[in-house]
């Protein structure tokens, strides 16, 4: 990180293999922001390190923003301010959402609506080592829930019966797709709210019971009726 104008500057990254050199690659952005949330957190819940604690959140506060283009008539987000734009095979473009937890329903609209819209145009449902991002990042940021189980659906279809992908030389990296999105779909805990059936078809039934969220919570819930029932939740 380099401190310039104002801003911290990520220099010399690689947003994917064979990409050295990048400039604020949106992936490292989402991670670092991440990284210093999470060593703030537990600086004060541990407290230690509180002599470092200033510096982090200056980061946290100063990291340079994400980068956006236009493709295809919409504004998405580009893979790196400067060096490469976009790919044409992975998810690394959205992961600053999902795994990086940085973007979600409570995000900025315009921020929301970008995020959207690198879904709609992404389309990497079925992905070598990458769907299972896409998925749940689909979730976070309220993409159309139909949509996404249809999604899930044909992908369901491109498995073994042991839930491996078909022709997929990636092994188990995919075998958290089809839990987490659920799980996402029917719980989510993000941005310190709990929200149950946030991106859910209203008019479909369902029930969960002790799924874990953030902050260490077990949640049980029902959908019935397009009301919902109850809420219990376990610390």
């Amino acid at each position: 990180l380099s401190f310039e104008d104002g801003n911290y500057v990520v220099y010399n990254d690689a947003i994917h293999e064979g990409t050295i050199g990048t400039v604020n690659p949106i992936l490292s952005l989402g991670l670092i922001r991440l990284v210093m949330e999470t060593a703030l957190e537990m600086s004060k819940e541990l407290d230690v390190d509180s002599d470092r604690t200033e510096k982090w959140q200056h980061i946290l506060d100063h990291l340079s923003d994400y980068s956006y283009q236009e493709r295809e008539g919409i504004k998405v987000f580009r893979y790196s301010e400067n060096g490469t734009d976009w790919w044409g095979d992975n998810t690394l473009g959205i992961q600053h959402i999902y795994p990086g937890g940085q973007i979600g329903l409570d995000s900025d609209p315009e921020l929301l609506q970008v995020a959207q819209n690198t879904i709609e145009l992404m389309q990497r449902w079925i992905d070598f080592n990458g769907s299972n991002s896409f998925f749940p990042a689909a979730v976070r940021v309220g993409y159309n829930p139909d949509t996404i189980l249809s999604q899930l659906r044909t992908y369901c279809k491109n498995t073994y019966p042991n839930g491996f992908q078909l022709n997929n030389p990636h092994g188990i990296e995919n075998l958290s797709t089809v839990p987490n999105t659920i799980n996402e779909m029917l719980c989510m805990g993000h941005g310190g709210i709990l929200r149950v059936f946030p991106v859910w078809p209203k008019n479909k039934d369902a029930r969960f019971q002790n799924l874990r969220t953030y902050g260490a919570f077990l949640v049980s819930s029902e959908l019935k009726n397009e009301h919902v029932e109850y809420i219990e939740i376990l610390s």
